[in-house]
């Protein structure tokens, strides 16, 4: 996540937002073993065109590896 944030700050494409900010007191845990558990996140953007998009992640919490990482546009119901 952190080079998805890097490479769209430096083009430009996001606004920093205080509500993006990670806690410094969190601790994660984790999983013994490779597929064991997987961690799913997903993350609103605001670009700086004034578009919002949704950043979906997948990956291996034991060895951080990135399964998927998918972006769409970001859909509200009325």
């Amino acid at each position: 996540m952190a080079t998805t944030w890097r490479v769209l700050s430096r083009r430009g494409f996001v606004i920093r937002s205080r509500t993006n900010a990670r806690g410094r007191g969190w601790r994660g845990f984790v999983a013994d073993l490779p597929n064991e558990v997987w961690q799913v996140d997903i993350t609103h953007w605001l670009l700086a065109n004034g578009r919002e998009v949704e950043i979906l992640n997948i990956e291996d919490d034991h060895s951080r590896l990135l399964v998927r990482q998918h972006r769409r546009h970001r859909v509200q119901s009325r």
